[in-house]
This record gives C-alpha cells, structure tokens and sequence, in this order.
C-alpha cells in the first residue's frame, strides 16, 4: 500500500514538473538529443576506424592479450586503453564498449551542461539555449560514434566544472549529499581523469586556480585544509599516472603540435570569413549579410544597456 502511494506521489510530482513550459522544453530536447545519438549509434557501429582510432584499438587489444603486440603512439598516451582492455577481459565486443564508453558519457554531458548552466544562470531559457547548442555541436556528436578519447574525458571536465561550482562557488551540497567543502577535492580527482584520458586538459586544472585566486583571498585559501588535500591528491594522481601509465612527459607530447616553420598569423583567426565563404549557393551570401545584420543589433542593445551594467553589483 505504502509503495502504490509512493508511486502516485512520484507521478504527481512529475506532473506538476511538466507543467513547466521549461521543464517541458528540456525533456523534448534531450529525449530527441538521445533518440538522434541512438539511430545514429546503430548505424555507424561497424564503421572503419581512422588512424587515432586505431592506435588505441590496437593497444586495447594488446593489454587485453590478444595476439596483437602494439605500442600506443605517444601522443595517444591515455588510461583509455586501459579500461577498455577491462571490458574486452570480461567478454564485450567492441561495439559494447563503444555503446558504454562513449554513447553513454555523450547522453550523460547533455545532462551536466543542462544541469551546470542551471546552477550559474539561475536560468532555464540560458540552459536551453546551451543543450541546444552542445546537442548538435559537430565535433561532439562526430566523437560519439567513434573509439575516441573525447568524449570521455570531456564528461570528467564537465563534472569538475560542475562540482566546482556547486561546491566552491555555491556552498551547496555536490550531487544533493557531499559536504561542500570536498568540492576542490573531487574538482582535482575529475580533472586528472579528463587529463588521464586525453592530455590535452593540462591547461583545465589553471581555469580553477585562477578563478579561485581572483575571486577569493589568498590567506582563506591557504588556510582551508581540503585546499591542501586537493593539492595532495593532485601531485599523487598525477604521479601515479605518469610513472605508470604515460610513456612520455607532457613536454615531449606538446612538441608534436609545435610547428615552427608556421608563425602564427593573425589570417588564422578569421573564423567568420571561413564560415561565410562564397559558394555556388545563392543563400550563402544572405546568411553572410544577415550574420552583419544580427551582429550590429548586438552590439546596440549591449551599448543601450551599459548603464544597466554599472548599476549592477555583482
């Protein structure tokens, strides 16, 4: 009796939930956003693998035991390997271990950027608008369907940007039950695993340390006792990273992408130009004017509201 009333307050609650125009909103975008990854996950699971691919198929092969003896390239350096080695020991296909370890860390960003424009706008339309966006964002939907390292390790950043700021900025409770004074703690754990995974998150722990620095007093930090834990687990995750997992020093892996024959240019930054670039296409040209067109209304209404902005204390 107890569990039937149960259920029908859960209902209820969800009803009134919906009546949210916004809630609504959410929950059409992400059941679409999952329904689109899903089809799309069927279709190109037996698809080829490109070189990155490859390289670290190969070497998941290899530390599962299989007949292949294949060493990593450095630059693919990563603990994923790794585990998905784990997954081949216990008997999964290739394709399970996409649908686990990149189908689902891809569902489950929707929900954190959702959850983490919530906690720093205070916002639901603001949130929307960045599920929307992350939902059809190329590079992110293209990773999901491949045996990659992105989309994993963009999941532990998200959920060190999130625990950040629900813990350090907010004070509040990280995930409804943890004390938030483990918040940089956790932010230094989920941060070395989106480093673990992919290297190229060594410039993320900075983002933290600068915010903190500019944001709060230097001597509160210092005193703060899980500052020094999180400093703690930092130097000894990375450390045990380093010294067991990694071939190579982040040095030697950031001097492949270093090409000094190329000097930077400021050409390279014309983003909009590459955008709108004269095609055969007749509309090429109006999205290029109406692109003008939008920006100058932005520029306005910013100008129009500057004395809105000074009056604003935070």
């Amino acid at each position: 009796m107890q569990e039937q009333e149960a259920i029908k307050e859960r209902k209820e609650k969800f009803k009134s939930w919906l009546k949210d125009k916004h809630n609504l909103g959410f929950l059409v975008i992400f059941i679409v956003a999952i329904a689109v990854r899903i089809y799309h996950f069927m279709l190109t699971k037996d698809q080829p693998m490109w070189w990155d691919e490859a390289d670290y198929m190969a070497y998941s092969k290899t530390l599962a035991g299989f007949t292949s003896h294949w060493a990593i390239t450095g630059g693919h350096v990563s603990i994923f390997p790794y585990v998905v080695a784990l997954f081949f020991k216990i008997g999964l296909s290739d394709v399970a271990v996409r649908f686990f370890l990149e189908l689902i860390p891809s569902i489950a960003i929707l929900l954190i950027v959702y959850k983490t424009c919530l906690l720093m706008y205070q916002d639901k339309r603001v949130a929307i608008v960045c599920l929307v966006v992350i939902s059809v964002l190329w590079e992110f939907v293209f990773n999901t369907f491949r045996f990659h390292v992105d989309n994993p390790a963009l999941l532990f950043a998200f959920l060190a940007i999130y625990v950040f700021w629900q813990g350090f900025e907010r004070k509040e409770k990280i995930f409804g039950k943890i004390n938030a004074n483990w918040a940089v703690p956790l932010t230094v754990v989920f941060s070395v695993m989106a480093y673990s995974l992919r290297r190229g998150y060594f410039l993320f722990f900075l983002f933290f340390l600068i915010y903190a620095f500019m944001t709060r007093n230097f001597k509160d930090l210092i005193k703060d006792k899980y500052n020094w834990i999180a400093a703690g687990l930092f130097f000894v995750l990375i450390a045990i990273f380093e010294l067991t997992v990694s071939t190579q020093l982040i040095t030697q892996t950031s001097q492949q992408y270093f090409h000094p024959e190329k000097p930077i240019s400021i050409l390279m930054f014309q983003v909009f130009g590459a955008y709108f670039k004269p095609v055969e296409h007749a509309w090429s040209g109006i999205l290029f004017y109406l692109f003008w067109i939008g920006l100058a209304l932005i520029v306005y209404s910013f100008v129009l509201h500057l004395g809105y902005f000074k009056k604003t204390e935070n």
